[in-house]
This record gives C-alpha cells, sequence and structure tokens, in this order.
C-alpha cells in the first residue's frame, strides 16, 4: 500500500455516500466503485498535469469548506432554479437530495387522491389503522382512542418553463389549503362543495417554494422526488432585486 501510494496512482471512485456530521467525508457503500489507474483518458491529462507541477500539489480534504458553506447558508442555500431546470436533474441513487428555491404556482391539487392518514394522538405522527374500535399503531404496538389526520398529498407546481408534481406534507399543507386535514376530510366525507373550492382556491397562489429533489428507486426504475420543504408568499420586493440583479447580469454579459 505504502509503495503504491508513493507511485501517486489515480483512483476513480463511483456511487460512495457524502457524509457531513461532524466534517465532511466520502464511504463506501454496497454499490459503490473504486477503481485504481482506471483504464480512461481523464487518467493520462490528470497525471500529465501532476507531472507538470513537478509533483507539488497541495491534497486539501474532499471536504474542505463544504461545511462552512452549509453552515452559513452558502450559495446551495440561495440556488433557485426553474421547472425544467429540476426536471432535468439527473437521477442517481446514491446522490445526497438537493434543496433548491423554486418560484412558481399551485397549478393544480387532484381531488381524488388520498390527501391525509390517520397519524397518533401523542405527536409522534406514526400511522394509525382503525382496530375493534380503537386506533392501533404498528410502529410502536400502541392502541389509542382517538386519532388526528395529517396531509400528505401531491399537488402540480407551475413556472413559466414547465410543471412538476411533488409531494406536500402537513405543516405545508395547511398553509396552502388554510385549513388543517381534519377540517378537509370532513368537507370530502359528508360531500360537501367545500371540499373541491377550497382545493381551487389554493390554485394560481404564487409562492417561493423549498424544493427537495431526491433521486429514488421503484420498480427498478430510478427516478427523481420532489418534495416541498417549506413555502412563503410572494414578496415583490424581493422578486423586484432578484429580476434587477438577473437584468444588470445580462447587460454586463451582453457588452
Amino acid at each position: 500500500l505504502e509503495k503504491l501510494q508513493a507511485d501517486h496512482p489515480v483512483v476513480a471512485i463511483h456511487g460512495v455516500r457524502v457524509n457531513d456530521y461532524n466534517g465532511v467525508s466520502l464511504s463506501t457503500v454496497s454499490r459503490s466503485t473504486l477503481l485504481v489507474e482506471p483504464d480512461l483518458p481523464e487518467k493520462d491529462a490528470l497525471k500529465k498535469w501532476f507531472v507538470e507541477q513537478d509533483s507539488k500539489v497541495d491534497h486539501p480534504h474532499c471536504g474542505e469548506g463544504l461545511m462552512s458553506r452549509r453552515a452559513t447558508g452558502g450559495a446551495g442555500s440561495k440556488m433557485r432554479e426553474t421547472v425544467k431546470e429540476l426536471r432535468g436533474k439527473p437521477a442517481v441513487v446514491g446522490n445526497k437530495a438537493e434543496y433548491v428555491n423554486l418560484f412558481g404556482y399551485v397549478s393544480l391539487i387532484p381531488p381524488d387522491q388520498t390527501m391525509y392518514y390517520m397519524a397518533a394522538p401523542d405527536g409522534s405522527n406514526k400511522k394509525v389503522v382503525e382496530e375493534n374500535g380503537r386506533y392501533f399503531c404498528e410502529s410502536t404496538q400502541k392502541y389509542y382512542d382517538s386519532f388526528n389526520r395529517r396531509y400528505v398529498m401531491r399537488c402540480q407546481l407551475m413556472d413559466y418553463t414547465g410543471t412538476l408534481t411533488a409531494n406536500v406534507f402537513n405543516d405545508q399543507a395547511e398553509a396552502m389549503l388554510n385549513c388543517s386535514a381534519d377540517e378537509i376530510a370532513a368537507y370530502k366525507e359528508k360531500g360537501d362543495p367545500l371540499y373541491e373550492h377550497t382545493l381551487k382556491n389554493a390554485q394560481l397562489v404564487p409562492y417561493m417554494f423549498r424544493v427537495m429533489c431526491k433521486p429514488e428507486e421503484y420498480n427498478n426504475q430510478t427516478r427523481m422526488r420532489y418534495a416541498v420543504q417549506s413555502l412563503k408568499p410572494f414578496d415583490f420586493v424581493e422578486q423586484s432585486k432578484y429580476l434587477l440583479q438577473k437584468i444588470e447580469t445580462a447587460l454586463v454579459a451582453a457588452n
């Protein structure tokens, strides 16, 4: 191993896990691939560059700078992307979730979906099912005399580049619909017109969404899953500053 290290080999690693606990590091998992001196054209280019540097190259830690940017809410936390850019992200299993900002609208909330589930009333949010007049949680093996409904719904987000389907959970759905899951369930189960009226009122309202993009594997196919982590009402001042900055950048580039 020491001799191999002395020869400065090129190592290619694919499918590693990025950990950011107590620093930033890389670790291999069952699907990881590690190749020493891979037969790739990039290897020759890298070795040529290394020789040209007379082998005097600093070797910073692979996570240097990453932790500080995350801790202080660096560039990634303010990144704004369009629906088209989100849909174009590669879905590679093993990649960490990415969080981006999206300015857009709720274009559709399908009324025929299961919008909520029964949760334990103890605050754990664990799913319960009715059993002999009580409510049983398989996860904790406990029975309860009551339950709370919590949202877990799908909606379609839209901007000027297209649409995508995202999952929306309880706190974000309550802000979007302006009512609790118990209230919307009462409308739905009674066939009250207020059910569809509430869903339609939530559409075409502008928000700044915080969206999680995470690849997942389903039926041996990899796809990207999107989930709304937070949303805030449209801020005209903030949006104006953003557009002015984009205009100034475009003008500089044109000159």
